[in-house]
């Protein structure tokens, strides 16, 4: 009866043993799975055959988001972070340079591989021209020009990022419009559309729900969003317009711009892409000229990035 009675304490015992193990493991696997807070997507499917299927974050990349990837790539004292945990968490991530959003892309991409999100042959970027184009409903092959300049130069498209042909609703994106607070106290006598939508600078991500495009939030207005592709070959590009866009031209779904970065009402977001071997029409820091970039992760570069860069950096 004594040894029976061991022998159940003993299997007990291993019974608890073995549910804190399977707990903890499942808890270390599941918290490797969200490297960044609060990160959805959507899958886009173009209009065209010319771009292919993607997925793209619901949201610009924001505060907490980046504020992750700092903290845990040992960077956590870093200016741009000191500055801005502070500030509301779920505004858009700006002020960064487009080398930095890049680091974040090839960071992130690293992380979803490990933790099995997405399969090797995946990766992260900034949207390409084309691929903003579908996010916003517009059949790209239509489109001529072999640049975002040229595009937007030739685009005979009026109509707004939300489909509209007028001003936009105040429910429909965070654009400067007239009565906006620029300043405690101080509102702006130019703007455009509605009244106010309440919110002096820049508002928490999904914070105009009317305005989303096939569940993509913020594509007008909030931050602008800088593309991979260069404006001209030499120049960034971003579209979507910002909290500081007080024309209509600025918000029309085919207008593209040269921003200036980095700039505070400047962000970003990524979308999944199948890797393949491309001409890559994008400034990279001070090298302006188009790179045949292999997008196949190694020990090298990538998109002039080297990855041992991102242990200790801004």
């Amino acid at each position: 009866m004594k040894n029976l009675k061991h022998l159940i304490v003993a299997g007990v015992s291993i019974g608890i043993l073995g549910s804190i193990i399977y707990l903890f493991h499942n808890y270390k696997s599941e918290a490797t799975l969200d490297p960044v807070p609060d990160l959805k997507w959507v899958k886009v499917t173009p209009l065209t055959e010319n771009v292919a299927p993607f997925r793209v974050m619901d949201t610009e990349v924001t505060i907490a988001q980046y504020l992750s990837f700092l903290d845990l790539t040992g960077n956590s004292d870093a200016p741009w972070a000191k500055t801005h945990r502070t500030i509301d968490q779920r505004h858009p991530a700006t002020g960064l340079s487009v080398a930095e959003m890049r680091k974040f892309a090839f960071w992130l991409t690293r992380a979803l591989r490990n933790s099995g999100f997405i399969a090797e042959m995946d990766e992260l970027r900034l949207p390409t021209d084309n691929e903003f184009s579908e996010m916003v409903q517009i059949d790209s092959s239509r489109e001529s020009g072999s640049s975002p300049s040229e595009r937007y130069k030739l685009s005979t498209d009026a109509l707004l990022i939300t489909g509209e042909g007028g001003p936009p609703k105040h429910t429909m994106g965070n654009v400067l419009r007239k009565g906006d607070l620029l300043q405690p106290g101080q509102t702006t006598e130019i703007g455009i559309g509605e009244p106010g939508d309440g919110f002096m600078g820049l508002a928490p991500v999904r914070s105009f729900p009317d305005g989303r495009i096939n569940g993509v939030y913020d594509l007008l207005g909030n931050a602008a969003e800088v593309l991979e592709d260069a404006f001209d070959g030499k120049n960034a590009c971003a579209r979507g317009g910002s909290f500081l866009s007080g024309k209509i031209e600025l918000l029309r779904r085919a207008y593209r711009g040269i921003p200036s970065i980095p700039g505070d009402d400047i962000g970003f977001r990524l979308v999944i892409v199948r890797k393949a071997t491309r001409v890559v029409n994008a400034p990279i820091g001070n090298n302006p000229k188009p790179i045949i970039a292999n997008t196949q992760e190694s020990s090298g570069s990538w998109f002039g990035i080297d990855p041992s860069s991102l242990d200790r950096d801004r």
